[in-house]
């Protein structure tokens, strides 16, 4: 059964993203890409603490000593959150005008991380990549996407999901060597569903959970048959992200964006009857 959707935040922010849970200090990590703020969330104590960054955040990962890594326009930082210290340990390597978006860690600590134009139009179709960082090199680039979200691995680390959000779909990969992707076919079509798909997790059992921007809602999927398993009302209009967390991996969190009537920019949490899993950690 699942319980109320409940809101943890009253911030009135611009766009939540990237949420991303701690399991060793039992806490949610999320920015704010437009006021380029870094949050955490201790639900144990309901403490919210924050930290300024000096450019736009594209997503945040966990290191193995407990820091962050925060992909910004001009390169990847290290944060350490609790003494509120960004030091650079990469260069990005991208053009002006486009910053990093979503990211996640796969099982060897690479860091998969997408970059968008940040003036969204026509003009920037196709103008974002996918890259694979490791230990502050780029490995990879995948050039050609628009805005890169969502990104899921199997267990067995074989097949790569990841999401370009104005296709509107889930596109499955091979994963054939190191770096190497192959693109094997569309996992789900969500053209029939409310919204287009942003951020994206999975659970235990290998379902995908999405975020619908301009749909109010999260929808769990089956990315084998390509159906679409159930849905789960969100009060705000821009759903951006979710990730599993708490004690028992068994909440959902969930953050979303403010729209043209002012709502929205907050976080929300609902338990489940699945579990997700931690995050992997950057280098580690």
């Amino acid at each position: 059964m699942v319980q109320k959707m409940e809101k943890i935040t009253n911030l009135q922010g611009m766009l939540l993203e990237g949420c991303v849970w701690d399991e060793i200090l039992q806490v949610l990590y999320f920015i704010d890409i437009e006021f380029r703020k870094l949050y955490q969330y201790a639900p144990d104590t309901e403490t919210l603490l924050m930290m300024e960054m000096h450019d736009y955040i594209g997503c945040v990962v966990l290191e193995p000593s407990g820091t962050l890594a925060a992909a910004l326009p001009d390169g990847l930082y290290r944060v350490n959150f609790r003494q509120k210290t960004a030091v650079k340990i990469a260069d990005s390597g991208l053009e002006w005008g486009l910053r990093y978006n979503d990211g996640k860690c796969d099982a060897r600590g690479r860091l998969w991380v997408g970059s968008m134009e940040i003036s969204q139009g026509e003009h920037a179709r196709g103008k974002g990549s996918l890259y694979c960082i490791e230990n502050g090199f780029i490995r990879s680039r995948y050039p050609g996407y628009t805005i890169p979200n969502g990104l899921c691995w199997k267990k067995d680390y074989k097949t790569f999901y990841h999401i370009d959000t104005p296709t509107r779909r889930v596109d499955a990969y091979a994963v054939k060597e190191e770096f190497v992707l192959e693109r094997t076919g569309t996992a789900v079509d969500l053209g029939g569903v409310q919204g287009v798909p942003d951020g994206m997790c999975m659970d235990a059992e290998g379902k995908l959970w999405i975020a619908m921007w301009g749909g109010g809602r999260v929808v769990c999927c089956d990315a084998g048959t390509g159906s679409i398993l159930r849905e789960l009302e969100v009060p705000d209009r821009n759903v951006s992200c979710c990730t599993f967390g708490g004690k028992n991996m068994d909440m959902l969190y969930i953050t979303t964006a403010r729209d043209e009537t002012g709502s929205g920019g907050e976080v929300y949490r609902c338990k489940l009857q699945v579990r997700g899993e931690k995050a992997e950690r950057y280098g580690k």
